[in-house]
């Protein structure tokens, strides 16, 4: 098959301009707040990390397919799907009853990995096998049929026949038997390797579902290979384009997130909670499934100062991000940094820089380079600081333990020295055992960012680094 007979696959299930069957949204009740997904592709990936509640969710979706309203559990609700069916409007589950002529898609819940094996059992258990195959019949398939084979499975199939046996257990329900032949050598369904059986019976399966029907996979990728977990995203946009197909399934590949657009995936994710949404950009829903390495983001402050203040701020608003974050500083003044930032390679894979100065240096250089960040404020971080403190020293003192008259008397005995000697000056008048110029300044920063305006900006810095590692 032609890269362009799959481009228009994809461009016909994303139209949803047919219709014979068009889901258009899922309504869902987390926490007792509706949330609506809209569904924009026939194609649907439901991906998330192994334990999140896949296989749950397209259960749920099964049981609100067939019109059965779904338990509710302790992170979401499925509540309710619509759409188009055969041109009329489609409720599930519908609120109310039928009306006469009126009817549903056919639902099928397949876990291709299950079937196969009970399939490979069943067939290993026959004696008499070769005597039923001319009883039950061929199919031959046309090349047309030959070739989706061969691009999913990614073998040059020069024949496929293909038996269906009737179930012993279940009423209505068949399973296919093939026999393949590849340069002139034949195999069937008992030699084949796992994963090319698993990959003949999901294309089967598509191919023989009726126009309309709503296709639930759990996993059809686990056990392949991943130019064939490509391949088979292609196949499913072309069976779904030609037969009305809604085609709905788990994952956790990266194939599937670099092939699908951002919008036709929901990802569901409990790191930080049950959580459940739209897809909306491919390299970090990579990165929740753990394919993608965060690039280690360091910032570079002029001194210890600046260095100390921005720990405080990363510690308070984004210390979820500490393995990936790191904060260093380079002696040589502002404009040293700013030459820094400019030669530092902005591609590099490994580790991005981010130069941050005081906020005194905004009016010199936030002009001429968007790039830099500024600390809050309009001052040094430790004048800026002392300011607050000795206005109101209270939490200061409490930070500090030791009387307030100590530090009220330490902060006048200090106010005439600059701030790079502040700290250091002012643990050595306190003179108490154990504070020291660290404890001073660390202490220091923490009073000043109690003042609700330092805290909301000190948020706003914290946000725009957060951003450059692409986590806001």
């Amino acid at each position: 098959m032609r890269k362009a007979d799959f481009d228009k696959a994809w461009e016909t299930c994303r139209k949803f301009d047919r219709d014979t069957l068009d889901l258009k949204l899922i309504i869902i009740n987390v926490f007792n707040t509706e949330l609506i997904l809209n569904i924009t592709s026939r194609v649907l990936a439901i991906v998330g990390a192994n334990g999140v509640g896949k296989t749950s969710f397209i259960e749920k979706v099964n049981r609100i397919t067939s019109g059965r309203q779904c338990e509710k559990k302790a992170d979401f609700e499925l509540v309710r799907f619509e759409g188009q069916y055969r041109g009329n409007f489609l409720g599930l589950p519908a609120f109310f009853p039928m009306r006469n002529g009126e009817s549903v898609p056919e639902i099928l819940l397949i876990d291709a990995s299950l079937d196969v094996h009970e399939i490979r059992k069943y067939i290993l258990s026959i004696t008499n096998l070769e005597e039923m195959l001319p009883q039950v019949g061929a199919r031959v398939l046309k090349q047309k049929e030959v070739s989706q084979y061969r691009h999913v499975v990614h073998k040059y199939y020069e024949s496929i026949e293909i038996y269906e046996f009737e179930s012993a257990t279940e009423v209505d329900e068949v399973f296919p038997f093939f026999i393949v032949k590849i340069d002139g050598f034949k195999y069937d369904s008992r030699t084949m390797g796992f994963g090319e059986l698993s990959a003949c019976y999901i294309i089967w399966t598509c191919l023989r579902a009726k126009k309309g029907t709503i296709l639930l996979f759990d996993e059809p990728d686990s056990h392949l290979s991943p130019y064939c977990r490509t391949a088979l995203l292609n196949f499913f946009a072309y069976a779904a384009s030609e037969n009305n197909l809604q085609i709905i399934f788990t994952s956790h590949s990266s194939e599937t997130v670099a092939t699908l657009n951002p919008q036709e995936m929901i990802l569901i994710d409990k790191t930080s909670g049950p959580g459940l949404c739209i897809s909306q950009d491919k390299r970090k829903t990579l990165r929740r499934l753990g394919f993608v390495s965060t690039p280690r983001l360091l910032l570079i402050t002029e001194d210890v100062d600046g260095h100390e203040l921005l720990l405080c701020i990363l510690a308070k608003w984004a210390s979820d991000f500490k393995d990936v974050v790191d904060v260093q500083m380079v002696l040589g003044g502002a404009a040293e940094l700013v030459r820094l930032q400019r030669f530092f390679p902005k591609e590099s894979r490994a580790c991005r820089l981010q130069v941050v100065l005081d906020g005194d240096k905004r009016l010199e250089y936030a002009k001429n380079n968007a790039e830099l960040l500024f600390l809050p404020d309009i001052y040094d971080p430790v004048e800026s600081a002392r300011i607050t403190v000795t206005a109101n020293p209270d939490y200061f003192t409490l930070q500090l333990g030791v009387p307030l008259h100590e530090v009220t008397r330490s902060l006048k005995a200090t106010r005439h020295l600059d701030h790079h000697d502040f700290c250091s000056a002012f643990a050595q008048e306190l003179n108490v055992q154990g504070i020291d110029t660290k404890r001073v300044r660390t202490n220091l920063f923490k009073a000043w960012l109690e003042v609700p305006a330092h805290a909301q900006d000190s948020q706003q810095l914290s946000k725009q680094i957060l951003t450059l590692i692409g986590d806001e």
